[in-house]
Order: structure tokens, then C-alpha cells, then sequence
């Protein structure tokens, strides 16, 4: 069995999607949290930041990934995460229905640095990200157990990851679209997401401690 080890900073950011196609395929890996410049630091001198010298970083047996959406889009490629597609017009709709997650699930990476949350909740998350995602993946999942139909894809797992930031921070609102409160319940209900739930893996909403690791680590404080 490969292993798998996680760098990042300890909480969501950037890392989550992977933390969470991950999670949806049953892997098992543990985590290098970045908590002061040096470990930054110590990451780039090893060379396994190259070429861009950003995080999340992955090691699979050794071997570096960065880059979160290519190194998603390699885990999906190589343990079959894409459902029932097996065409490569199915396979572009899946990826497609996960660039769209990701793009929503980014709305939320800025929150734990607004210098007004409550603002920045209602103006740029509620009322922008939320607003134009949620009623798109509720129409897709209309009729639909998952995005693809009746076959969960690495596209539902960064769906769920993003769902997890807008019930966390705006429950009443997201409550408002029945789809993806069935969706949401069924998915955490899968074995999978049912072991994620009590790991130390998962990760809870980013607070000031968060932040100021973050701050460390890029060496901004």
C-alpha cells in the first residue's frame, strides 16, 4: 500500500478537496502541519515544492504532488474516482462538476483573514459565492442521488467539501435549497464519510490559531 502524507497548514484551506477525495476513497495518510516559517522553509529546501514553491504538498511513497486541483485530478485518474463514467464525454462532466465545486469551495478559503468575518460572510460568501453556487449544484442534483446520477464521483466529495463551509457558516441558507440538504446527509452517511467524521484528518472551521500559522508559515507576521 502506498503512503500517503499530507503538508499543510493545520486546517482547511487549500488542502480540504484533497483531504476530502481522499477521505472518499478510503485512503489513509497523516499530516505535516505548517506552523512556523522553518517548517516553510524546510519544505522548499527539500525541493518538493518545485516549481512554484506552494502547499498543499502530497507525498505518495516519496514522490511530490502539488498543485491541490492536479494533484485531485491524479488521485481520481489513478484510483477510478469518476463514478460510472467511463467515456471521455462522462469523464470531462465529472471533471467539469469538480472544477465548478472547486471554484465554489474557494468562495470560503479567504474567511479567516477578512478583518470583518460577519461582512465579508454576508457580502462576498452569502451573497456572491453562495448565491451563485447553490442554486446551480441544486438543480444538477435534481432528480439525482449524486452529481453523475446514481454513482458518487471525486466531483460529489469536493461538492461536500464546500457544503461543509456553507452549513458550518450559514446554516439557514443553505437550508433553503432541498437538494443539497439530501445530498449533504446522504453523503455523510456513505462508510466513508461516516470514518471521516471522528478523524483527526478533518478539520475544523479556521480560527485565529489558523490564521496565525498561516501568517507564520509565509512569513507575514
Amino acid at each position: 500500500m502506498p503512503v500517503y502524507k499530507l503538508h499543510y497548514f493545520p486546517g482547511r484551506g487549500k488542502a480540504n478537496p484533497v483531504r476530502f477525495v481522499m477521505a472518499f476513497a478510503e485512503l489513509e495518510w497523516t499530516e505535516g502541519g505548517i506552523r512556523e516559517r522553518k517548517d516553510f522553509l524546510d519544505l522548499i529546501d527539500s525541493g518538493n515544492l518545485a516549481p512554484f514553491n506552494q502547499v498543499p504538498l502530497l507525498l505518495i511513497d516519496d514522490t511530490p504532488f502539488v498543485q491541490s486541483g492536479a494533484t485531485i485530478r491524479y488521485l481520481a485518474n489513478d484510483l477510478g474516482l469518476y463514478g460510472d463514467a467511463s467515456t471521455a464525454i462522462e469523464k470531462y462532466q465529472v471533471e467539469c462538476h469538480a472544477d465548478g465545486a472547486l471554484d465554489f469551495y474557494n468562495k470560503f478559503v479567504p474567511y479567516p483573514f477578512a478583518s470583518d468575518k460577519e461582512k465579508f460572510l454576508k457580502e462576498n460568501i452569502i451573497n456572491v459565492g453562495m448565491a451563485k453556487y447553490m442554486p446551480i449544484f441544486n438543480d444538477l442534483l435534481k432528480g439525482k442521488e449524486f452529481l453523475g446520477g446514481s454513482s458518487a464521483s471525486y466531483a460529489d466529495a469536493i461538492l461536500l467539501c464546500a457544503l461543509e463551509f456553507a452549513f458550518d457558516l450559514a446554516p439557514e441558507e443553505a437550508k433553503k435549497y432541498d437538494n443539497i440538504v439530501a445530498f449533504n446527509e446522504r453523503m455523510w452517511a456513505m462508510d466513508s464519510f461516516v470514518k471521516f467524521k471522528t478523524s483527526p484528518n478533518r478539520q475544523p472551521i479556521p480560527d485565529d490559531q489558523y490564521k496565525h500559522d498561516v501568517d507564520a508559515g509565509l512569513g507575514r507576521i
